[in-house]
């Protein structure tokens, strides 16, 4: 994975600081203003990272970005990050995730904590190697190529896990299936419901019968796009007119909002079972309402989607589980009613690009 913004930095953008600065804070950024604010100097720093733009680790938008990267980095060990922001070229090792950051022309004096890391400020050219079971790296000099400033290899863990096997799935499947959201009392060990009330969770193991969503029949579904939010995980899809549909898991984990120092089981089930609180099947009220106001919109329904080779490589993430399918509202629909019948559609993510990047207005204009 490269990126511009290193997820663990130790330059003077990361936020941390010598002890020393805690007591002389305004030294970190003039080395000869040594007044003492002890106490007082820890809240000044603070708050000076957090007010600085999101360039800063301490930032925000900063911190959710790192805290993504490295959960992803966590559940995926072979992964590598290669980033280009730091003012020093370095492999750090970092709570067991892997990042190499590419720059040159940087101080030692730039560190204000001992990093982790091996690091040079000369100007370098990196060069990295992989195999299936370890990666090598390489920074040469950018002004002597044959010389070596930093080398090394690091030994990738095997790759293990109930990965789908693309030649051992089906390729025809029985026109229903009836199955349930959750496995039934997979929450009855908790014992919350005297803290959260019965929520909805009876609806989630409640077992259904629902189509099954074969992408290969019809209309020859081919997935583009792997995404999600914070609780589900989405595939995109496209059919031979360009047409565009989503599909969306209904179970919801709790993993992508924790960090890992709070992926604790307890706490996992607690929010999953939480998570229940929401009605599972609200969204096919949507369509019926906005049809009553004469309101263009999607069909959401609700399928079985059992592993199979059109969906690879996602039968992992998705597979095997109820889900969510409708139209995305993009581009040429011309042939959906309930579209409006439209030959030219902005999607949400569209729109929001012109607003903000190409500075655009909408015309809210209803006549």
């Amino acid at each position: 994975l490269t990126m511009y913004h290193p997820p663990a930095r130790f330059d003077k953008k990361s936020g941390n600081q010598k002890f020393i600065h805690h007591i002389f804070p305004f030294a970190s950024e003039n080395n000869f203003f040594y007044l003492p604010l002890p106490l007082l100097g820890t809240y000044f720093l603070q708050a000076q990272s957090f007010l600085r733009s999101h360039e800063y680790a301490p930032h925000p938008r900063y911190r959710t970005l790192s805290g993504q990267i490295e959960n992803l980095a966590e559940d995926h060990q072979r992964l590598l990050v290669i980033s280009a922001d730091g003012m020093h070229s370095s492999v750090v090792e970092y709570e067991n995730c892997n990042f190499i950051n590419v720059n040159s022309n940087a101080e030692i004096n730039s560190f204000n904590v001992d990093a982790p890391s091996e690091f040079t400020d000369e100007p370098t050219v990196l060069y990295v190697t992989s195999r299936r079971e370890e990666y090598r790296y390489e920074f040469r000099s950018l002004s002597q190529p044959q010389l070596t400033l930093i080398s090394g290899h690091k030994k990738l863990p095997e790759i293990v896990g109930d990965e789908v096997s693309e030649d051992s799935l089906n390729s025809t499947f029985p026109s229903t299936y009836t199955t349930t959201i959750y496995e039934p009392e997979n929450f009855t060990h908790l014992g919350a419901d005297w803290f959260t009330g019965k929520l909805n969770t009876a609806l989630y193991e409640l077992p259904i019968e629902v189509p099954t969503l074969n992408l290969k029949a019809g209309q020859d579904l081919n997935p583009i796009k792997i995404g999600g939010g914070q609780q589900t995980i989405s595939v995109r899809l496209k059919n031979d007119q360009d047409q565009q549909f989503v599909i969306r898991s209904l179970q919801k984990r709790p993993t992508k909002l924790l960090s890992r120092k709070l992926r604790i089981s307890f706490i996992e089930n607690f929010i999953e079972y939480y998570f229940t609180s929401a009605h599972p099947f609200a969204f096919l009220t949507v369509p019926v309402l906005e049809e009553a106001l004469g309101l263009y919109h999607t069909n959401p329904s609700v399928y079985f989607l059992p592993t199979q080779k059109q969906l690879a490589p996602y039968n992992d993430e998705i597979g095997n589980q109820l889900v969510l399918f409708r139209e995305r509202a993009d581009d040429d629909w011309e042939s959906s009613e309930s579209l409006g019948r439209s030959t030219k559609i902005i999607s949400t993510s569209d729109m929001k690009e012109d607003l903000f990047k190409n500075k655009l207005q909408v015309n809210a204009n209803t006549t």
